[in-house]
């Protein structure tokens, strides 16, 4: 498997991710399991040189949402979708 074709499998994951947590934004139980998941791709992905998606921001909002019990804090990953959404454009 190529470089690119592994960021874009991590690029896909990262936005499919980011589409069920707005879907089941009031699931606390999904909200959880995302939150959880998304703390073990950080920690796999930390640091590395060839970090394609910031996986800590997305588990720090999805953590957020989880702990407050507050849907609006998964609209801080608009930026982080966008960001995606452009790079799988490419």
């Amino acid at each position: 498997m190529t470089d690119n074709y592994k960021s874009n499998q991590q690029l896909i994951l990262a936005r499919d991710i980011i589409d069920m947590a707005r879907e089941y934004s009031d699931d606390h139980d999904a909200l959880e399991y995302l939150r959880d998941f998304t703390f073990c791709i950080a920690r796999m992905t930390d640091g590395g040189e060839k970090e394609v998606v910031d996986w800590n921001t997305i588990h720090a909002a999805l953590d957020q949402a989880w702990h407050n019990n507050d849907s609006r804090a998964i609209t801080q990953l608009d930026s982080v979708y966008i960001i995606i959404e452009s790079r799988l454009d490419q």
